[in-house]
């Protein structure tokens, strides 16, 4: 973990050093930032110089005096809140969806955080692999395919410590009701269709056997007329 006297989150302050800036110290793991202010225990915002002490422990001298700060390994608890298409669905760990367009609203927990000071990762499996980080309390998607997705979430405390479990949320998004009507005429009147063509192959199977059966009787007749009505007697010398 980086230590850095803050000047922006966006700079590339120098460890140790202070900024006189008065916005707190920064520390880094190399994905996230958090930054501690006066809210979160400092003597002031503006911090002039940064001491790394033994077993963990950071002095931190700002222009309000002197403040020991130790990072705490209790991992923040996350859960999602609500998901909300065209009505909201509440806290579920499953659903079923008619919409491409969606939020996720979430919160997390931490005794020793300031609830602005929470930072999130996320990522949709299924749309996106990658893990994306943010400060807000809710992500949006729209465009979405239709298909199953797993929306996943840690959350990172103030002492950049993640939570041990992500709260997840599975996503099933599908064609409109009315679209799923379409798509069951088109399958009954193409299944009647296919009824009616094997109706009328075996009608034209009958027609044409029985169509054979009178050809046959027809030869027949012909043959029994042509046959002499008596037997001939023996022939006479």
């Amino acid at each position: 973990m980086r230590l850095v006297a803050a000047q922006s989150l966006g700079d590339s302050p120098v460890s140790g050093k202070g900024s006189h800036t008065g916005d707190g110290m920064s520390h880094y793991d190399g994905e996230i930032f958090q930054t501690l202010l006066q809210r979160d225990g400092l003597g002031s915002n503006i911090v002039v110089d940064i001491l790394t002490a033994a077993y963990g422990s950071v002095w931190i001298a700002t222009e309000g005096g002197a403040t020991r700060y130790r990072p705490v390994t209790s991992p923040p608890k996350v859960r999602i809140t609500d998901v909300v298409t065209d009505e909201h669905h509440g806290s579920v760990q499953a659903l079923s969806i008619p919409s491409t367009l969606l939020a996720i609203h979430f919160e997390a927990r931490s005794f020793k955080t300031h609830p602005a000071n929470m930072q999130f990762v996320y990522r949709l499996r299924g749309h996106d692999e990658t893990w994306h980080s943010t400060r807000e309390h809710f992500v949006e998607y729209d465009g979405l395919d239709f298909g199953q997705y797993t929306f996943e979430l840690r959350a990172i405390d103030r002492d950049l410590t993640y939570s041990t479990e992500a709260a997840t949320v599975s996503i099933d998004v599908h064609p409109p009701y009315d679209q799923w009507a379409l798509v069951g005429l088109v399958i009954v009147a193409l299944a009647f269709a296919g009824v009616s063509g094997v109706y009328a192959r075996r009608r034209r199977d009958i027609a044409l056997t029985r169509e054979l059966e009178e050809e046959v009787q027809t030869a027949r007749e012909m043959q029994m007329r042509l046959m002499p009505e008596r037997t001939p007697g023996p022939a006479r010398l």
